[in-house]
């Protein structure tokens, strides 16, 4: 009796109860912004939440969120540029923007149930596609999926993600040195290599190499399909795409 006793006592304690895989752990009593603070993972997330003006409010006071927060490793693995310019207070409305864009008004209890177009409250919605693993949030090449279990708080549910979701409107403030450039077709130019003293650029596709991406010019057989000018991602000559950065 007294064993059965010190295991209710244990779980109350914590807070903390598992349903089973795929299931919701809940934190007790714990509001949104109390439960990201405690959590190890989540320390980058915290530390912007803690920067923006008014969001430790919204997390601590609004019912009924879902919150997409990126891991540690999302933040780091993020454009340089983009995390110097989150954190000048300066830049305080780009910041709010970024985890607006991370948060919904309305809470999705499972991630079977994330699909089509999220509204956020920047305004911008988060497009949602179907992946082997689950869920695909974002545009790319800035795209995340699901790790881990959700968690409940009580006025949110959290989905722990492995990137950080960057809407176009603020990838378009990215320094340029520090951002891959692509389309809405999925090309990539992404920076690969120097050819006589020339800093050139490969154009491929985001996840899948087929088909790979066509330059517009610079494509001859001396540079391998390597260009330091536009991505063509439709073939056809037209150039669309993104001037790149090198």
């Amino acid at each position: 009796m007294s064993r059965v006793l010190a295991s209710v006592v244990l779980v109350a304690l914590v807070g903390v109860v598992t349903a089973g895989e795929g299931s919701l752990r809940s934190l007790q009593g714990e509001n949104c912004y109390v439960t990201i603070s405690k959590d190890p993972d989540l320390r980058s997330m915290f530390a912007m939440i803690a920067l923006a003006s008014g969001q430790r409010e919204t997390l601590e006071t609004a019912p009924d969120l879902t919150v997409f927060a990126p891991i540690n490793e999302a933040f780091a693995d993020a454009p340089p540029t983009l995390s110097q310019q989150a954190r000048d207070p300066a830049n305080a409305e780009l910041l709010s923007t970024l985890l607006q864009y991370h948060t919904m008004e309305s809470e999705v209890a499972s991630a079977e149930a994330i699909e089509g177009d999220l509204a956020t409250p920047a305004g911008l919605d988060i497009p949602v596609t179907s992946g082997d693993d689950g869920p695909v949030l974002g545009i790319e090449p800035f795209q995340a999926r699901i790790v881990g279990e959700p968690v409940k708080a009580s006025n949110c549910v959290i989905y722990k993600i492995d990137n950080v979701l960057i809407p176009e409107a603020i990838y378009d403030t990215v320094d340029p040195k520090d951002r891959p450039i692509f389309t809405k077709n999925g090309c990539l130019c992404k920076f690969e290599f120097e050819l006589n003293g020339e800093k050139l650029t490969k154009c491929t596709t985001v996840g899948n190499p087929e088909p790979w991406c066509k330059t517009q010019r610079g494509c001859g057989e001396e540079y391998g399909g390597y260009s330091w000018d536009v991505c063509d991602c439709n073939e056809d000559g037209s150039g669309e795409g993104r001037p790149n950065a090198c």
